[in-house]
């Protein structure tokens, strides 16, 4: 049935398809410190396919390294320490949808564009939401279709299908004696999963832990992170590093995370990628559905950690 309203069929294929493909993805992911953070730092990464994403992992050294003089041979015995961690992609969608009684009613140009605009950010904030909540999950919820989270990956138990019950060097750092969030606590976390150079990028907990360290910190040396600042997040910093609160953060629970050896991976082709408009044979309605398919992956879960069963008195 052709709609009513010419302005709907005008914007649905070019203004609403246009501004959806361009801008819905940033949206989505600037909405969530995290991913912001994470891609404003290089670490989301576009992938072709495959059946599993990889990770390849290093865990033990070259033996074949020595001190020479003179005529000394090194040994050219096959080294071991090198595998991969796998991990299962993950789709994500959403839809804006449209009824012919709806179109009928908002004939005008701007009244179309109105509310599809709100119908454009509902979708928006409810991604937004979802890969927020779910951020800080195992990837069990739905069937095990989520995201894989901070739940599984700074964790002591199988990620990536590698038993960290079996290669300790798997395990993330997690301290967990019930008490009241202290300085020491943090600074033994950040520098047990810190290495070298690198260390955590970013702390993530919760508005009451946060409020605890701001009050533990004297005013002269409350500073902010000023890439965190530029990205429209309230923050302080510890070493220099952003923290940061979430609302969907356990309670609790302070995260010490390295996006050096995270990535944000996407199916190329399918990052928040929208349908042209669909017109169902049994409803008088117009849809347009969006897919991303993807996951957040790690190579050294060592280098992550958190503090649990923290209190703020």
């Amino acid at each position: 049935m052709p709609s009513p309203n010419s302005n709907f069929d005008q914007i649905a294929s070019s203004t609403l398809r246009n501004y959806l493909n361009n801008k819905f993805t940033d949206n989505v992911f600037n909405g969530h410190p995290f991913y912001a953070w994470m891609i404003k730092n290089g670490r989301k990464v576009v992938e072709d396919g495959g059946e599993f994403l990889v990770e390849p992992l290093m865990f033990d050294n070259n033996n074949t390294t020595r001190w020479m003089s003179g005529y000394d041979t090194l040994s050219t015995d096959q080294q071991d320490g090198l595998t991969a961690a796998q991990f299962n992609w993950k789709m994500a969608g959403g839809a804006v949808t449209y009824s012919v009684l709806e179109d009928a009613k908002n004939s005008g140009r701007h009244q179309v564009i109105n509310l599809l605009n709100a119908k454009i950010d509902q979708c928006k904030n409810s991604m937004i939401d979802m890969f927020d909540e779910d951020l800080f999950l195992d990837g069990s919820a739905d069937s095990n279709n989520a995201i894989t989270g901070l739940g599984a990956m700074v964790e002591t138990g199988t990620y990536g299908n590698i038993a960290g019950a079996t290669y300790t060097w798997w395990n993330a750092y997690e301290e967990n004696t019930a008490g009241v969030l202290n300085e020491s606590d943090m600074r033994t976390a950040f520098n047990t999963v810190a290495r070298n150079r690198s260390h955590p990028d970013i702390i993530i907990t919760t508005q009451t832990l946060f409020e605890k360290y701001e009050s533990l910190v004297l005013p002269s040396y409350r500073t902010e992170n000023l890439k965190m600042a530029d990205l429209g997040f309230t923050n302080l910093a510890f070493k220099g590093v952003p923290i940061i609160y979430d609302d969907f953060c356990p309670s609790g629970v302070m995260f010490f995370l390295n996006s050096e050896y995270m990535k944000l991976r996407v199916s190329k082709g399918n990052d928040f990628v929208w349908t042209d408009k669909r017109e169902p044979t049994n409803q008088f309605v117009f849809s347009m559905l969006t897919r991303w398919i993807g996951n957040l992956t790690c190579s050294a879960r060592r280098y992550q950690g958190k503090l649990t069963a923290r209190t703020a008195s």
